[in-house]
């Protein structure tokens, strides 16, 4: 009976393997259908065509931005504009495989596709000279590998981006002619953004506390970042860290009266508090960079040759198994007759 069910299951288990062996390929082989010139093209097409994009943009971060004496990178407008484009051409892609239509509208083209080109983006030398007046008051350690992203683009009501590692610099599209001081303002802001971000992801164990610490100093509790200017925004724990960072750390910095807990300069107290917390971050452990200008969603399709190569050696090895118990009950009874 054990030798029966042993048979019936490994029967079953080569018989699921073939199955799911069959439809990975046929995925994989297969066409989209649509009327974009890219649902004309396999899956394994397209997997291919990103993979290229995606070395393409890890070449030009690797090698097209400055590379400054603190150790962090600035990418010129023209360099973004490129990486921008890359990423919309991969994200199309990653699109289509994973849902079947070219449509985007995730990671950083929430905001970018309602852009428009900026006369006059920001130029480097100024992100250098501001970058520059900034580790006058904070530890270069905390800009160690830091990318810094000039875009050419003027964006409705948002003036940045960023993450852990990285901070992409645009304008607000009603101020086309952007000056140094709108730059200070928005790359501070950001840069406060790279170090919460990095130090102290609230997802974790660690960032839990050390936001319940932030909070025992600065007031209220903690609050989820909302839309940019709404009041969700100005109560925000992230974005109110960001501020305080921008007006504590950076010279001369302005307050615009948005923020729930007010100016953290108003209370010397909160100043210092906040200067010791932010310089003892350095002790923590940081979040590895990761790319904005590589879509999510494309690690499956990345994988799947090495998946379906692996269903194959295991439908060998399951067919392997079952010959060899073939072989074994055919030899016990000869044994026991030459007994």
């Amino acid at each position: 009976m054990v030798q029966i069910f042993r048979k019936r299951a490994c029967e079953i288990a080569v018989g699921v393997a073939v199955l799911a062996m069959f439809i990975g390929s046929l995925s994989y082989l297969s066409q989209l259908s649509g009327d974009n010139p890219l649902s004309a093209q396999s899956k394994a097409e397209l997997v291919e065509e990103t993979q290229d994009l995606i070395e393409q943009i890890e070449d030009l971060e690797a090698t097209a931005g400055t590379k400054e004496a603190a150790g962090f990178r600035i990418y010129s407008a023209d360099t973004t504009g490129k990486l921008w484009s890359l990423y919309r051409e991969a994200q199309e892609r990653v699109n289509l495989l994973n849902t079947g239509k070219v449509a985007v509208g995730d990671g950083i083209d929430d905001y970018l596709l309602s852009a428009e080109p900026l006369e006059n983006p920001y130029q480097v030398e100024q992100v250098r000279e501001a970058m520059d007046t900034l580790l006058d008051r904070i530890p270069e350690d905390f800009f160690k590998d830091y990318r810094i992203f000039l875009a050419p683009l003027a964006v409705s009501g948002v003036s940045g981006q960023g993450g852990p590692g990285f901070s992409l610099i645009y304008a607000i599209s009603d101020t086309f002619q952007p000056t140094e001081t709108d730059l200070r303002v928005t790359l501070y802001h950001e840069a406060g953004h790279h170090i919460q971000l990095g130090r102290m992801p609230a997802g974790t164990k660690r960032g839990k506390e050390l936001w319940a610490e932030y909070h025992q100093f600065r007031g209220g509790s903690w609050k989820v970042a909302g839309k940019a200017n709404t009041v969700a925004w100005s109560e925000s724990s992230e974005e109110t860290f960001a501020e305080d960072f921008r007006m504590i750390f950076g010279e001369d910095q302005p307050y615009f009266g948005d923020m729930a807990l007010g100016d953290p300069r108003d209370d010397s107290g909160v100043t210092s508090r906040f200067e010791q917390f932010v310089l003892e971050l350095a002790e923590e452990e940081s979040v590895d960079y990761q790319s904005p200008w590589v879509p999510d969603g494309f690690t499956f399709w990345q994988y799947q040759p090495v998946i379906i190569m692996g269903l194959w050696l295991f439908l060998l090895g399951l067919l392997g198994l079952t010959r060899a118990r073939a072989r074994a009950r055919i030899a016990v009874p000869y044994m026991g007759m030459e007994a």
